[in-house]
């Protein structure tokens, strides 16, 4: 029986990429040691690195003016890193859109370490969709935004306007649609969902910014740490950056993110599509903020979620139990999530349902 992972992360991987990384395990590129036991000072991982930065710059089209690194700690450690390195020394403090717990996660990091204001929140709607942008402060440094609820299930459709730069927490839709990274101050992203394994986080950051940067920071809390010394100032994630560049290689292959969006839609209208057809799934986005990443919906009963779990596991159809902070059922669609996976899900909500009404 064929399995199909539709866990919201670490998340399922392309066949192809989980083959080269078994083949490197053993023996990267005939050097005769495995991927795990390359220094990162050779020549071999500076290859790797350097791929992975190109192809980063080639598929989300950044421009020189901006820094391509790769940090430790997820996303969380970039709730630290953006107001510390980003939020201090200006006229007014960052601005925050709380549209689900991670943004709420960073909002607060934010204000404990420099201060910061909320712009705008959807939480009196329980996050079932997005928040009203509200005028910025003249002289705030930012406004951060969260641009997909893996919790909820909502996405930003387009990208927030405002008239200071951005700061996107895109850790569970980078790389899987086209993104302008231009009007953002930062753009920082963990691997493990639309572009690698757990263990990884980029951040995209412009330049001038991190040279503002006040000069008393924690040594890897500071973005010109990573920028001067290209991210090799300690021992970075090796592995991870492997399976990334891997794995950007894959989407380059497959078309690049216009492509990713076009089957994100596809898989998402597909799921969307059975969820509105069979009452007894009732979504939990509002359906103009619905996400392509993170389909989220609940059953009529505790004991019907439990037995539509079950049923589905032993279907082959792993991952679709919804976060501990909203129950229900969540089915996450990240780019290696192939066709015949979505197909299988529909097939098997549909047959539930007709089965749970009889």
């Amino acid at each position: 029986m064929t399995v199909h992972n539709f866990g919201p992360g670490p998340a399922v991987l392309p066949d192809s990429v989980k083959l080269e990384i078994t083949e490197a395990i053993s023996d990267f590129h005939g050097t005769g040691i495995g991927i795990l036991e390359i220094s990162h000072r050779s020549k071999h991982f500076e290859q790797v690195i350097t791929l992975a930065e190109e192809r980063i710059r080639r598929l989300l089209l950044i421009p020189s003016e901006y820094a391509v690194m790769f940090c430790h700690g997820g996303a969380t450690m970039q709730f630290s890193m953006v107001p510390l390195n980003l939020g201090q020394g200006y006229q007014e403090l960052p601005e925050y859109l709380l549209s689900g717990v991670w943004a709420v996660k960073a909002f607060e990091e934010a204000q404990r370490l420099v201060g910061a204001n909320e712009n705008g929140s959807s939480s009196a709607d329980k996050f079932r969709s997005l928040p009203q942008i509200l005028p910025v402060r003249e002289g705030a440094p930012y406004l951060h935004y969260t641009s997909n609820n893996t919790i909820y299930g909502t996405q930003w459709w387009p990208q927030p306007q405002a008239a200071v730069p951005l700061v996107c927490d895109a850790s569970s839709d980078l790389f899987s649609r086209p993104l302008d990274i231009t009007t953002h101050a930062a753009v920082y992203s963990c691997a493990q969902k639309n572009f690698g394994c757990a263990g990884l986080t980029i951040a995209i950051v412009r330049r001038d910014l991190i040279e503002r940067a006040p000069s008393n920071l924690p040594v890897l809390l500071a973005y010109r740490t990573y920028e001067k010394h290209q991210s090799l100032y300690n021992t970075p994630a090796t592995f991870p950056i492997y399976v990334a560049e891997r794995y950007l290689a894959w989407i380059e292959e497959q078309g690049g993110v216009t492509e990713m969006e076009r089957r994100s839609r596809s898989r998402a209208d597909i799921v969307y599509r059975c969820i509105d057809e069979n009452p007894i799934y009732q979504p939990y986005a509002a359906s103009a903020y619905r996400s392509l990443m993170n389909a989220t919906f609940t059953l009529p009963t505790p004991e019907c979620e439990k037995q539509f779990l079950n049923k589905a596991e032993s279907a082959g159809l792993v991952g679709l139990k919804g976060h501990k902070l909203l129950g229900g059922i969540r089915a996450s669609l990240y780019n290696a999530l192939s066709q015949e996976a979505v197909v299988n899900l529909v097939t098997f909500m549909t047959d539930f349902a007709k089965r749970w009404d009889s």
